[in-house]
């Protein structure tokens, strides 16, 4: 779990050591933020782009964050059943982000942009937020880095696709 002490973090570390536990050879997946057609937070904030005459931004947005679009996500998953990767004493984890590290307000920009939507991103302090959202500020603007090496290593053929291509493709 490392450094990693907020529970959803918890959760999910308890749930990959039940997972290891089984004796089942496993092939963990840790996908960075999943967005697309149906998703509830980038189409969320788009729409709210849509309505206001600028975004809203929690925090200062230099945090990182390499966005994955879920048909990317699941292309993946023949590459991993087509193996013998279930095998006991076979053990993976990999993380799994879009092809672009980027700051969240690049992110909101190249959005707007995809949508189409020229707004002025407003940068919200946390202390602000705090009281409305809690501890989901701190979800909101942790930094996160992929190490995608690994993944890219095992499975060159995995080509994600950018967010500009992706998001035009359902907007």
């Amino acid at each position: 779990m490392g450094k990693k002490t907020e529970p959803w973090f918890k959760a999910k570390w308890y749930a990959e050591q039940a997972v290891h536990a089984s004796g089942v050879g496993t092939t963990i997946l840790r996908p960075s933020w999943i967005y697309g057609p149906k998703d509830k937070s980038l189409n969320r904030i788009l729409a709210q782009a849509r309505t206001l005459p600028f975004l809203p931004m929690i925090g200062n947005g230099k945090n990182r964050v390499q966005p994955l679009f879920v048909e990317d996500l699941a292309a993946i998953f023949p590459y991993l059943v087509g193996e013998a990767s279930f095998l006991p004493g076979r053990d993976r984890i990999f993380e799994i982000g879009g092809p672009e590290e980027m700051t969240m307000k690049t992110m909101l920009q190249r959005a707007l942009n995809a949508a189409g939507l020229k707004r002025v991103i407003l940068p919200i302090p946390n202390f602000l937020m705090r009281p409305i959202l809690g501890k989901a500020v701190d979800f909101i603007t942790m930094d996160v880095s992929i190490n995608m090496e690994p993944f890219k290593k095992a499975y060159p053929q995995f080509k994600p696709k950018s967010l500009e291509a992706t998001l035009k493709s359902y907007l």
